[in-house]
């Protein structure tokens, strides 16, 4: 896990592990068919993914700090920083994976 307190968007780590969700997993469940697969774009240390998952979807979590990652389990997860992605010089790029 990464030592640092930040990600890179300066947001504070612990403090964002503690939030709760308010109600947003709920909201996406009830919008899309039981069971669907997720993916979360700036899922941070997922205060969403976790009830998504608890709801019973599959949820992929896409965050560039990998820190905010390490707080998730349950989860597959993404971090997409330069040094693990590439692109094919088609406007596509592909990140590696690291499954939690």
């Amino acid at each position: 896990m990464d030592e640092s307190p930040y990600a890179p968007d300066g947001s504070p780590i612990a403090l964002y592990a503690t939030l709760p969700a308010l109600g947003e997993p709920e909201l996406v469940h009830g919008a899309v068919p039981a069971g669907s697969e997720i993916l979360e774009l700036g899922a941070g240390a997922g205060r969403i993914t976790r009830g998504l998952v608890a709801l019973g979807h599959p949820v992929v979590a896409v965050d560039q700090s990998q820190a905010m990652l390490d707080r998730i389990d349950a989860a597959e997860t993404v971090s997409r920083t330069s040094s693990s992605c590439r692109s094919d010089g088609a406007s596509r790029s592909y990140c590696s994976r690291a499954t939690s």
